[in-house]
């Protein structure tokens, strides 16, 4: 079976420039971006076999399915806590022979990890194209972030840097602390990395442009000079 989430994509990740002018754009610190991509998708948007980034959330699936794709939590056991343990691309598997659909909007997607669920609030009409578009063009990622975000008012909190709070829209009250301390060093990380297109600046060619500018004033201050002594001769 050919799976949606195996496609051709046209670069492996988002370009840095891309990232950088993006987040001057939406009033965000790059670094701030990436540290939800590496907290989502270890800084990558395809797997080595170039399929997407992927993680089925079994309990979010159709509950009376679980048996055939093979999810039973412990007693007792919170559902997601199973998920967690459980999860697998087999059962990814199982569950879209089953019902395609289900499991598309049961599975986090891409760099940013987008639940298939969200599809319309991260800008497309079926989850179908979403997933599609995330496995041909790795910009769709950073866009369909970014309309989420817009949408879900997330922004105002990556701007403050307020990760508690995006931890708890964006990933769940759950577990909302931790996530929000493992986005905190990521963005101290990549906060101390010196942007690319500062890092090897040329020394500017400015002196002889001050010498000429001097030598201009110069030549004025003279005939200044000269001129009031004409007058008073």
């Amino acid at each position: 079976m050919i799976y949606p989430w195996h496609g051709a994509p046209r670069a492996q990740t988002i370009s840095p420039g891309r990232i950088e002018r993006v987040a001057r754009e939406q009033g965000l610190e790059p670094a701030v971006l990436r540290a939800v991509w590496e907290i989502e998708a270890s800084g990558g948007c395809y797997r080595a076999d170039g399929s997407l980034q992927r993680r089925f959330e079994p309990h979010k699936f159709p509950r009376e399915l679980w048996p055939e794709i093979g999810f039973a939590p412990r007693p007792g056991e919170a559902p997601w806590r199973a998920a967690l343990r459980l999860s697998s691309d087999a059962m990814l598997q199982r569950a879209y022979s089953l019902d395609p659909r289900a499991a598309l909007m049961a599975t986090s997607w891409g760099a940013f990890q987008i639940m298939g669920v969200n599809h319309a609030e991260a800008g497309f009409s079926t989850v179908f194209e979403m997933v599609a578009r995330m496995a041909e063009d790795p910009d769709t990622h950073l866009d369909a972030f970014l309309t989420f975000c817009h949408r879900r008012r997330l922004l105002p909190m990556l701007q403050a840097r307020d990760w508690l709070d995006f931890a708890r829209v964006y990933n769940g009250p759950a577990n909302a602390q931790v996530y929000a301390a493992k986005l905190a060093a990521a963005y101290e990380k990549y906060s101390r990395v010196t942007p690319p297109a500062q890092s090897a600046q040329p020394v500017p060619a400015s002196v002889p442009a001050l010498r000429s500018l001097w030598q201009v004033l110069l030549d004025a201050f003279r005939a200044v000079v000269q001129y009031l002594r004409g007058q008073r001769a």
